[in-house]
């Protein structure tokens, strides 16, 4: 299949949801910038297809008021077993939504829960590796394939509400991340170093030029307004950069739909390279890097 085929399995499955005339709940992923990247370009197809959702902030999700609803969570990397909050959703709303929609993620552990999960559930993960796993898993909830949500994203469309709407708080941190970007750019001039520095880090050496943008451009995944703004600006500060070099998916696919000469070297588990394999190679502008494949550290199941 092709990226278009890909993309198509989600506007497919949204446009069978829209056919059912029910009021469809969205809960966004949580997560740092490239998280709001997802989520920006998901919020753009709901209103594509036309959808009547609405959005519930990923910290109020209430199970008794989501029971017998059709339900969206976000896609994204948080369905492995470093992490739990995709684990604690689906756990909390599986048993009660009439239909749950795991949108495009990378699933690797908590094989016991998707084991237990029945058949109004569907995940839709985003490469072939995630999709053998479920498969191996014997779940009873349909599985489809897919491709990473953040390549639907039309940036012309992207839009953000002035700096000067968020709480003060969210101002200087905003503030001081530009800063940062802006002076080790005016250093170390415009070849871009985002690596990781959380618990998906490979062993890649950290240097005092690199730039994690995906954490200093994390202000919040809450709603629309923030993924908004973050992804504005995050494309925006990837936008000054040139080449970029990264173990950070989205800003990898950020780069490259920007349009820049873009290496991408892999995370600690695998997820890059299975990413790359699935749906970004056939962009001419994006390369993969084995300089950290052999580093397997971090990864829990």
């Amino acid at each position: 299949m092709t990226e278009l085929e890909y993309k198509q399995v989600v506007l497919d499955l949204l446009a069978d949801l829209k056919a059912k005339n029910e009021t469809v709940y969205f809960v966004p992923n949580s997560g740092n910038a490239g998280d709001c990247l997802i989520n920006t370009a998901t919020y753009q197809v709901l209103d594509q297809s036309g959808l009547d959702y609405v959005e519930i902030d990923n910290r109020e999700v209430n199970a008794v008021q989501l029971t017998g609803k059709i339900i969206l969570l976000g896609g994204g990397g948080g369905f492995i077993g470093n992490y739990t909050h995709m684990q604690e959703l689906v756990t909390k709303l599986a048993s009660v939504a009439t239909q749950l929609v795991v949108l495009p993620q990378t699933i690797r552990g908590h094989q016991q829960l998707i084991h237990e999960l029945p058949a109004t559930v569907t995940l839709i993960v985003r490469e072939q590796e995630s999709y053998a796993y479920v498969l191996s898993c014997q779940s009873q909830a349909r599985l489809l394939l897919s491709c990473d949500m953040a390549l639907h994203l039309d940036i012309k469309q992207l839009r953000a509400d002035s700096l000067f709407s968020l709480p003060l708080k969210k101002i200087a941190r905003f503030g001081w991340s530009w800063l940062k970007i802006s002076l080790i750019r005016l250093r170390f001039g415009s070849e871009l170093m985002a690596m990781r520095i959380d618990s998906e880090k490979t062993d890649i050496a950290i240097d005092n030029n690199n730039l994690d943008m995906s954490e200093l451009l994390a202000l919040g995944a809450f709603n629309r307004r923030y993924n908004d703004f973050v992804s504005y600006h995050f494309l925006r500060q990837i936008d000054r950069f040139e080449p970029v070099h990264s173990n950070r998916l989205h800003v990898c696919i950020a780069a490259m739909l920007l349009g820049k000469t873009t290496f991408m070297h892999d995370n600690n588990y695998g997820k890059n390279k299975s990413v790359f394999q699935h749906s970004l190679m056939s962009h001419s502008n994006i390369k993969y890097s084995h300089r950290s494949d052999e580093s397997n550290a971090g990864f829990v199941l």
